[in-house]
Formats: C-alpha cells, sequence, structure tokens
C-alpha cells in the first residue's frame, strides 16, 4: 500500500501582551502579503494561526502544511526581530 504522509509544521511564538499581540498580527500580515504571488499560483492555504493558553501565557501556533513556507516564515520572523 502506497500513500502520501502530510505532515503538518507548527511553529509555536510565545505572545507576552497586547503589544506583542498586535506586532505579532502586522507581521503576519506582511508576511502572507509577501507570499501572495506564491499562493495565487497553486491555490494552496498558506497558514493558519491557532492561540494556546498555556499556564496562563498566551501563544500562537502558526500551522504550515509545506515546509517551504513555514521556512520563509521563520526567515522572515528574525528579519522582523532585527527592526
Amino acid at each position: 500500500m502506497s500513500g502520501a504522509f502530510v505532515a503538518d509544521i507548527m511553529i509555536h511564538v510565545p505572545v507576552h501582551d497586547s503589544a506583542a499581540a498586535i506586532r505579532f498580527e502586522e507581521t503576519l500580515n506582511r508576511f502572507a502579503e509577501s507570499r501572495s504571488e506564491v499562493l495565487e499560483d497553486d491555490g494552496d492555504q498558506l497558514l493558519m494561526v491557532r492561540t494556546d493558553f498555556i499556564g496562563g501565557t498566551m501563544r500562537k501556533t502558526v500551522v504550515f502544511q509545506r515546509r517551504s513556507d513555514a521556512d520563509a516564515f521563520t526567515s522572515f520572523l528574525t528579519v522582523a526581530a532585527g527592526r
């Protein structure tokens, strides 16, 4: 029996306060805009975001279907953090 196995790639981003949550959303929007041409070509969903609360701390979990998108996002976060 053969078949493809698809695993989601998850990136966890701690969000400590409302200012950090706003910066995260702005960064996420800029990233999505930067990848919009890729999305138009293949029609796949770029990412999904969920909010988790663990021990009173908020954490955003960004879920990708493709490793290339996850890699691009981590690079984008690194550049955005340096601003």
